[in-house]
Formats: C-alpha cells, structure tokens, sequence
C-alpha cells in the first residue's frame, strides 16, 4: 500500500506536498527531491484511482519515527481517507511517533490538532522553533504531538536536539554564529533606506530603515548609512572582517562597471555609487543594481523563482518595473535598461505620453496609474452598469476587486490591461526565454485571479511551444530589495 518514493516517481507526487503545504513547510523541489539520498529519509506514496492520493514523508531516527509531512489530496478528505491511512501507518511503523503541528490557536490550527488526537497522538505544549525549510525564511513556532503518550521534557529536548541534526542540518545559535559571515542588504528608495544585516546562509538578521537625504550629492546619504551601519556592529559585536560585502540597490539604471545613471526622485545624477559607497562607508566590496532588477534577484535567490534557472519579473506598481535573472545573476545590458519592460512600446498609436517622455508604453497600461485611466476611459466610453460608476474615485484595487465579483465591465477592463501584459511578457519571451514568470507589486493583491488572467492572455499572444512557463506571485514582499542587495554579495562568495 505504501509505495516507497523514487527518483522516477517524485515528480508525480510532488505537486501533492506542493498543494497541501505552505512555502514555510516545505522545501523547494530539488532540494526536496535531494532528501531522498538521506538515509534516514522514507518519502512513501498511496495511490488511488491510479494516481498518488496521499503522501507520507518520514525520518526514522534512533528510537522514533519524525513525521515530517503527511497529505491527502484535496478530493479525498473528509470522508474518512486519511484518518484510515494515518492509522495504518502508525500500525506499520510500531515506534514512538513524533509530528509537528501548529499552535492552535484558531479554529483551523484546533481542527488539525484534533484530528491527529483521534488517531492517539498527544499534544505536547513545550516551546518549539521549527528551522527554516528555504533560506531567507524564519523560525516557525510549533509544537510536538506524539504516540503514543506525552514525553517528558528530558525526551523533548533528545528529539528536538536529533531532529534539528538529523533533518534540518541545524546548529545551535551559539555554534552558529561562532563561524557566521554577514552583509549588508541596502534598498534605497525616494523615501527610506532599507536596511538588513543579512547571515552568509540568506537569512536576514534584522532590519531596519533610515530616512532618504536627498540632494544632488548623494555622500550625505552615504555618511547618513554609514553611522547606522557601524552603530548594528557595535550592537551586535560584529566585526569588520565578517562582513563580506554591501549589496545596493538603486531606483535608475546601474551599468555593470557600477554607475548609476541619474536618480530622479532623489536629485542625483550620473555617480559612479559603488565606488563611492566603498570610500564613504569604508567596507568592500560594494556591490549595485537597479531597485527593480535587484528585487527580481531576491525573488529569484529566495522567493518565489527559488529553484529556477532563469526568470522574468514584472512589478506592477505606481509605474511597471522589471528583472531578468539568467543563472543566478542580473541581465543588466550594456546601457543598464535590460529587463526595463515598462517601457516596451505596446501600443504604437497611443497620443498621449508616459512619464518617460515616450507614448504607448507598457506602463501607460498595466501600472496602478495606468490602470485607473483605462478604467476612466472605458466608463467614459462605454454605458453598461457597473459598481465602478458609484465610487467617487477608482483605484486599481477597487478595479480587480470588482473583476473579481463577477462586474462585467471590470472585467472587460482587466483583460485590456492583461492583453497587454501578455503580449509584452510575449515579446520579452521571445528574447530571454526564461523558465519562470513572477509577478510582484502592489497590484499583485488581486492574487491568483490577476496572475490567470495575465497567464491567460500570455498564452494568446505567445508560440504553442512556448506556453509551457511557469507563473507565480512574488513572495518577499518589501523584503524582496534587502534579499535581491545581498544576494549581489552572497552569490559572489559562494
């Protein structure tokens, strides 16, 4: 019944683990898949109907079984499947059963812990940190139910010393940070400079922003970074020599040789910034990119195109910024404008002009700005109702959320901005060819209903051959600069 998972079956039962757990519980899938080397790793599958219906992923360690994932597909449960298999299991293993489960503290954390109390398993309340499963990510705080009686704490402290060993390869604090190397991650933006002091294994320490001077000489800035990055050191008793570099990103177009080529919203022009940053703040190296590429970065490194070779990000904002990551580093071109899809001319016969300067720009269309004038036109134009017509003002989220509800004529509206995301994703394909598409920005809170609709008008625009890319949301979020910054210096150290 319990089929043992192979190198030639794991791509069939992945996409169970991948549906039924979030990116905080489970591994990226090379890394998933490289666990079944692990000697103390069983990855077994149930099959039903002929395909996988289940899965259990489990650590046989010492004197007890760890139970690291267990799952059922989405049209099996609650009709009794999955308690019948669990017990099953647990019949078949014969040792002291060891999960982890979440705090319950609501009613679907207090659902889950009730069912595994069904099946004999006991809730152990001692304070349990989970390590991270992908790097860039924190502990999570769990707890441990077993079978088939409570531990004590002696025994807790075995299994939780063995797991973090065995399975996450995780040491101590102390020991960590007896050998840990750091950097920088900097996000300058027209507001704050972000800031985190990141670990040497991807991991961001801590965080913090300080205001942005501005001003045509950006040395006041650097001095401003400089004193708060010397003041986290003293803090943290960090010394010069185990920072291994600063990443920057900068909101214009950065050359590989390091020159920012004008920050308008900040009153800068051309400076050669890396070079400068070394002299002011007095730690090499410095490394920097452009604020959208170094965010693809991050997502590429951390989030949501971990594990790929080559991605494609759009940022659909206040205006539409993009990256493209190729084997793990920054396309930047000659001029510093690769990746800069917003301003691919998608409409050749637009009157009206982008921030740029140019007409019929990407941005003009898919940018929260330039998605409330294509709602403006379209009700302007057109009479059908629509709850768009009762605001006093239309944002892009009132546009997607009434998309949506079922709104006809937002709907019709979010396929004019989508026809023309798909056809520039289209294009930019044809050029770089990446494997995944992600999606970040504000705009991408319509969720998974905006990333079909883009998906979908991809696929119309683009060769039969090449609708096979992978689309997925971005997951850093504000962080993504910070991660993308380091990763400009970690790459380099590995």
């Amino acid at each position: 019944m319990f089929e043992r998972i192979t190198e030639e079956t794991f791509d069939e039962i992945f996409p169970l683990l991948e549906s039924a757990f979030p990116v905080t519980e489970l591994r990226v899938r090379e890394e998933q898949k490289k666990l079944l080397q692990e000697p103390c790793y069983r990855l077994y599958g149930v099959r039903k109907d002929g395909v996988f219906g289940a899965v259990f992923a489990a650590w046989e360690i010492d004197d007890f079984l760890y139970i690291e994932h267990f799952a059922v597909k989405e049209e099996y449960r609650n009709g009794g499947y999955g308690g019948r298999l669990l017990d099953l299991f647990l019949e078949e293993k014969g040792k002291q059963m060891v999960l982890e489960v979440e705090v319950p503290e609501d009613e679907m954390t207090r659902r889950r812990v009730g069912f595994y109390a069904r099946h004999g398993l006991v809730y152990n309340d001692y304070p349990y940190l989970q390590p991270p499963m992908r790097k860039g990510q924190e502990m999570l705080p769990l707890r441990f139910m077993t079978k088939p009686a409570r531990i004590d704490g002696t025994t807790y402290e075995r299994y939780k010393k063995r797991i973090y060993e065995v399975v996450y390869k995780y040491k101590s604090e102390e020991e960590e940070a007896l050998n840990m190397k750091y950097c920088f991650g900097i996000d300058i933006g027209g507001t704050t400079v972000k800031i985190g002091l990141v670990a040497d294994n991807g991991e961001i320490v801590t965080r913090w922003e300080v205001p942005t001077r501005k001003g045509s000489d950006p040395t006041g800035l650097l001095e401003d970074v400089k004193v708060s990055l010397e003041a986290c050191m003293a803090e943290r008793n960090i010394a010069k020599e185990d920072i291994l570099g600063i990443g920057m990103a900068a909101p214009g177009p950065v050359t590989a040789d390091g020159v920012l080529h004008g920050c308008v919203n900040i009153g800068w022009g051309d400076v050669d910034l890396d070079d400068l940053a070394e002299e002011v703040i007095g730690i090499s190296p410095v490394r920097l990119g452009n604020d959208a590429r170094v965010a693809a970065l991050g997502e590429a490194a951390y989030g949501a195109g971990k594990g790929a070779k080559s991605m494609l990000m759009l940022t659909l904002g206040t205006g539409v910024g993009g990256g493209v990551v190729l084997n793990g580093h920054i396309l930047m071109g000659n001029s510093g404008v690769a990746g800069e899809i917003g301003h691919m001319t998608i409409d050749p016969y637009e009157t009206e002009k982008c921030g740029c300067g140019k007409t019929g720009c990407l941005e003009q269309y898919a940018s929260a700005t330039g998605m409330v004038r294509a709602a403006e036109k379209f009700l302007q134009e057109r009479t059908e109702d629509s709850v768009l017509r009762q605001l006093e003002q239309v944002s892009a989220k009132d546009l997607w959320d009434a998309a949506k509800d079922g709104d006809g004529l937002a709907n019709e509206i979010t396929d004019f901005v989508c026809d023309r995301l798909g056809a520039a994703i289209a294009n930019a394909i044809y050029l770089v060819d990446t494997e995944t598409v992600v999606i970040g920005g504000g705009v991408c809170a319509a969720g998974k209903f905006l990333l079909d609709k883009i998906e979908n008008a991809y696929n119309a625009k683009v060769f039969a051959h090449s609708r096979n890319k992978k689309f997925a949301l971005a997951e850093l979020g504000n962080d993504a600069g910070i991660r993308g910054a380091a990763a400009l210096i970690l790459q380099d150290a590995e």
